[in-house]
């Protein structure tokens, strides 16, 4: 949705009934992870449900917060969380992420939570100590992993057990749906546990084409180019 219309979608609204309190959550911005929350926002907004973006407060003030949500936030509830301490910093990270969406769960209270990069949370929902714990006030809870490791083993036998420990806990997390990018481990993860785990396409921009004559007028080349070699230097 052409960010230029979400000015007009909040005048458009829907009876109170079919309008739903979301919740995305996420922890860092970088890579993809900004731009699937904003393609979920954005969409969100356009059907008509007022929607929450729960971000460490460093991401707010980001590069890529300013690239992918400028547009977007001023049409949603800011949820700032506490900022996650790096590995090195915090040997108890694997606890820190799972504790932040309880906190953002609590404070918004959503009728549907969606977590966009949920491979660290869903390690920690499936440690023995957590897995009991539930998402008090969230709605269903969807989440989306990257990929699972077993399926693409290391040579290092204490590296391969470790890998098999965390993608049993991913798949022991208490999820509504998760959801998967990677085919393979779907696969596998449907084959080797009762978890509701789903395929999901990439969620990519539609590639922009042109033809010849126009690229050549974008490299400012003339028509009757045929080759573009890049000069070294």
């Amino acid at each position: 949705m052409p960010d230029a219309a979400l000015s007009r979608v909040r005048q458009r609204r829907l009876p109170e009934l079919f309008t739903m309190q979301i919740l995305l959550f996420e922890t860092a911005l970088s890579g993809h992870r900004g731009y699937y929350i904003g393609v979920l926002a954005r969409e969100l907004l356009w059907q008509g449900h007022d929607v929450a973006i729960a971000l460490p407060r460093r991401e707010f003030l980001s590069q890529q917060c300013d690239v992918q949500l400028k547009t977007t936030l001023p049409y949603v509830e800011k949820i700032e969380l506490a900022d996650i301490p790096s590995r090195r910093q915090n040997s108890l990270l694997w606890c820190a992420e799972f504790d932040l969406l309880r906190s953002a769960v609590k404070r918004t209270q959503p009728d549907h939570t969606y977590v966009t990069c949920a491979d660290a949370i869903s390690r920690q929902w499936g440690l023995p100590w957590k897995r009991r714990m539930t998402l008090p006030n969230s709605g269903p809870v969807e989440g989306l992993v990257m990929k699972l490791t077993t399926p693409y083993p290391r040579s290092n036998p204490l590296f391969m057990v470790k890998d098999r420990i965390a993608d049993a806990a991913i798949l022991s997390g208490r999820w509504d749906r998760l959801h998967t990018l990677d085919p393979l481990s779907y696969q596998i993860g449907t084959a080797t546990t009762s978890q509701h785990l789903y395929l999901l396409p990439e969620a990519v921009a539609p590639f922009q084409t042109a033809d010849k004559s126009e690229c050549r007028v974008r490299l400012g080349l003339p028509q009757t180019a045929d080759h573009c070699v890049p000069r070294w230097r």
